[in-house]
């Protein structure tokens, strides 16, 4: 059983739990923004001097590597007019409130269909197999048929870019016909979209059931609800505080950075827990009166 506080404890208790009230709403919403600024990027993820990043950067700087989302859909060939149909749609959608949208957000698409069509009656007057065959490997696959659309992204549409598939996936039912269930996306967009998505789902699905395993398994060694109250509380709030500083700082939250608040937590706990034990021994062994500090000594 804990001892009594004393008027100092008391003061500095109540004070803490004031502090503790005023700080809670902007913890809540540093967390909530932290979440909300999922990014990830995987080229970011090693740091500045690895030779291998410096070598990728230097290639983006002089080539302009630019990211682009892949589309293409069951049956998709290059003589499929719903490549056409599609291109169209996002160089100029039939939705008036989209067209800025578009313009902002994509810098050029591509598809086999036009390609091909460019190729054999343009200034370059080729046959369609050597056309085909040039195009082999990039807007067209290796049987010669099987054709996608580029989407190249801006800037812009890069850094936001859920709008953008978003965009380009409603751009495509409305052209191809299909919902976009049926349709095939790929690129690093995607990629790094499906990432934030699965990151800030499991942040949301696993928070709170971990959480009560961690309260019932204090519960379990500690045989105190007030201590495991406590604890939880303060690994909760460490938690809140690490993504609230990763979104003040200015750095969005990642696939790496999202193992940080659970592992605060988990240390937290750990900690917690080893503390009241050192209190339980102080107390068993010479009693209430001043069993804290000691605890804490130890």
């Amino acid at each position: 059983r804990a001892a009594p506080m004393s008027d100092s404890a008391t003061r500095r208790f109540a004070i803490t739990l004031s502090l503790l009230a005023v700080a809670l709403p902007l913890l809540g919403w540093g967390t909530f923004q932290s979440a909300r600024s999922m990014f990830n990027d995987p080229t970011r993820w090693v740091p500045p001097t690895l030779p291998e990043r410096q070598d990728y950067e230097w290639f983006v700087e002089h080539f302009e590597l630019e990211d682009a989302v892949i589309l293409s859909w069951p049956g998709c060939t290059v003589d499929d007019p719903r490549l056409a149909r599609l291109e169209a749609e996002l160089r100029a959608p039939t939705d008036p409130k989209l067209r800025a949208t578009s313009d902002e957000l994509f810098a050029r698409v591509l598809t086999g269909y036009s390609a091909v069509r460019e190729l054999t009656t343009g200034s370059a007057d080729l046959s369609r197999s050597l056309a085909l065959d040039r195009l082999q490997g990039t807007l067209v696959g290796k049987d010669g048929r099987t054709s996608l659309a580029m989407v190249v992204l801006t800037r812009e549409g890069a850094r936001h870019r859920k709008r953008s598939i978003d965009t380009v996936l409603s751009a495509a039912e409305r052209a191809v016909g299909l919902d976009r269930s049926r349709l095939f996306a790929i690129g690093l967009p995607v990629d790094g979209h499906v990432i934030d998505t699965e990151s800030i789902r499991s942040l949301t699905y696993f928070a709170v059931p971990s959480a009560l395993i961690v309260w019932l398994l204090c519960c379990f060694c500690l045989r105190s609800w007030r201590f495991t109250l406590l604890i939880v509380l303060v690994a909760a709030v460490g938690e809140c505080l690490v993504m609230t500083l990763v979104y003040l700082t200015g750095h969005p939250m990642s696939a790496v950075l999202i193992v940080m608040p659970p592992l605060v937590f988990v240390l937290t706990v750990s900690g917690g827990v080893h503390l009241i034990n050192y209190y339980y021994d102080e107390v068993r062994l010479r009693g209430t009166a001043g069993a804290v500090r000691r605890a804490l000594a130890s």
